[in-house]
């Protein structure tokens, strides 16, 4: 991660840090992997014991001989169950089960990726890194014998954020995209261009915030209006080096109305091999 802010910085003028951190998720997830299976070689970072006999086979649980890297708090705990066994007891797996975890977030990051995720979202693999990693650790930190209140709690929280930054990221990237076709659609002339209704809607949606900008009112009401409009537009949809925002009359503009299922639609016809409306 500090190489891929060292990269970005070096190279900021050809680069987009958030499409480097998204590069760096699935190396990391591997990484990641890769070291769990070295805590399966030095018998370490196991969990809870394992008293059942039906659950002690692997993967659910690793027998364990010589223990590596377990704190004093719990060694006695550790050494009492591997006596128990006559020299060697069963554990939870919690090592590998965080490696399959790690495996599962991997493929779907992959996965984005060849679906250009990244390119539509970019930061999206390192958002969704974060929700994964940290929800996979809360529900692992159940099963280990030094578990830590503030893990579980950090962990939870991060996830919480991860999932509410990234559905709100995404909705509002969507909308900025959209908004930018149609004005570039308008600035060619809106007749014959190919909108759908959410285009549209998103349209309209943006305009409005450019009037209660633009309005000059001294009602406290229009005020906040116009403070959160403001606030919005330099967020989601205003930049410097763009053009301003085009009014379109949509209701006598001549232009292509994609109907809302659009997709179904055309998956429909393909599967019948028909393409006439």
């Amino acid at each position: 991660l500090l190489g891929a802010v060292f990269f970005s910085l070096r190279h900021k003028k050809e680069t987009n840090f958030l499409n480097v951190v998204d590069l760096v998720v699935v190396p990391v997830l591997i990484g990641q992997i890769v070291g769990r299976w070295g805590n399966f070689v030095n018998q370490e970072a196991f969990g809870l014991p394992i008293t059942n006999k039906a659950l002690q086979f692997f993967p659910f649980g690793v027998y364990i001989t010589d223990p590596s890297g377990v704190e004093d708090a719990f060694e006695s705990v550790v050494n009492s169950h591997i006596q128990a066994g006559g020299g060697g007891n069963w554990f939870c797996a919690t090592f590998f089960y965080e490696g399959v975890w790690n495996t599962i977030g991997a493929i779907f990051c992959v996965l984005m990726w060849k679906k250009d995720y990244q390119k539509k979202y970019p930061g999206i693999l390192m958002i969704f890194y974060l929700f994964w990693y940290c929800i996979g650790r809360f529900w692992l930190e159940f099963l280990r014998m030094d578990a830590v209140p503030v893990t579980k709690t950090a962990c939870l929280i991060v996830a919480i954020l991860s999932l509410v930054i990234g559905v709100l990221y995404i909705l509002a990237r969507t909308s900025r995209l959209a908004y930018l076709d149609v004005r570039k659609s308008a600035q060619k002339g809106i007749n014959g261009a190919i909108l759908t209704e959410y285009e549209v809607k998103n349209y309209k949606f943006v305009g409005k915030l450019f009037e209660d900008v633009a309005k000059d009112s001294q009602k406290s009401s229009d005020k906040a209006k116009k403070f959160f409009a403001e606030l919005l537009l330099k967020i989601g949809y205003v930049r410097k080096s763009e053009p301003d925002y085009i009014p379109v009359d949509f209701q006598s503009a001549d232009y292509y109305h994609v109907p809302k299922d659009y997709k179904r639609r055309f998956n429909a016809m393909k599967k019948h091999d028909v393409y006439a409306l």
